[in-house]
């Protein structure tokens, strides 16, 4: 009994730096377009992100989050009257991903609403729900003195590709590269905050800078992550990884698209699988 179908989130580029997500059906005749397989990629060259190749890396605070929702489902979900088990397995399984849907929905927006600000210097009407992560985000800036450079930029790199959230000058500091990400920050026993800042956040931020270097001929002085907190929206959390946390990082990523390009028979730094 298979309970969970797996769905291709994969997201790819072209060489020039195109997001390429979505390609047109092989039927002519359908206008709507599919979302880009592997399949896809070898016949167009494309380059996978950056997060589609760190998908290798095992992400166990992801998982247990997961495994939570899982359990919590099944222990507050009714079941109804000689509802068969498998039955009741699928709809355990319904609810979880709704509820990680939900999550993503909220992360989606944050970070929508972040990039209106940054490309705008606008709280947009159309974030309401969201508003106060905005807010937070401003003061985040003036409190680090920041100045945006650049919002959502695509990086182009050999064999990868992404768009990183922000690029940042920051007094003291320099250049700084900075991903958000949202987070139900959770208190300890005496009250504090304790977000947690994952190493594969600084694996794809050491990618992109890696790529920003190389594409811009530019130094990036730093990686960084901030953290909005779902569970009291205005309250966020920062982390400048240090240079040697960088330097692994950059090696683990490495490791991973190695990986990755073994696991998939495709490799798009080869000029023989990118000409394929």
């Amino acid at each position: 009994m298979s309970l969970i179908q797996r769905k291709s989130d994969a997201h790819w580029y072209t060489r020039d730096g195109e997001p390429m997500h979505t390609v047109p059906y092989a039927d002519k005749k359908r206008k709507d377009r599919k979302p880009t397989t592997l399949a896809d990629a070898r016949k167009l060259g494309l380059l996978p992100s950056v997060t589609t190749v760190l998908k290798v890396v095992a992400k166990p605070g992801l998982e247990s989050w997961k495994l939570e929702q899982a359990i919590m489902a099944s222990l507050t979900l009714p079941r109804k009257k000689d509802e068969p088990t498998e039955d009741f397995a699928k709809r355990v399984v319904e609810d979880m991903e709704s509820e990680a849907s939900s999550a993503a929905d909220t992360g989606k927006q944050i970070h929508a609403a972040i990039e209106h600000f940054a490309k705008t210097g606008e709280l947009s009407p159309d974030f309401r729900t969201v508003a106060r992560h905005v807010v937070a985000f401003r003061r985040w800036l003036r409190e680090t003195d920041a100045r945006i450079l650049a919002s959502e930029k695509v990086v182009v790199a050999e064999g990868y590709a992404g768009t990183a959230d922000l690029l940042l000058e920051i007094p003291g500091i320099g250049t700084v590269l900075a991903d958000i990400k949202s987070q139900h920050v959770k208190d300890d026993k005496k009250g504090q905050p304790k977000p947690k800042f994952y190493e594969e956040w600084c694996y794809q931020m050491s990618a992109y800078a890696e790529a920003m270097e190389h594409q811009e001929m530019m130094t990036i002085d730093a990686v960084a992550s901030l953290v909005m907190d779902k569970n009291q929206p205005g309250r966020y959390f920062s982390k400048i990884w240090s240079d040697q946390d960088r330097s692994k990082a950059l090696a683990a990523f490495s490791s991973a698209f190695r990986i990755w390009t073994i696991q998939k028979n495709y490799d798009p730094s080869d000029s023989a699988d990118a000409a394929a």
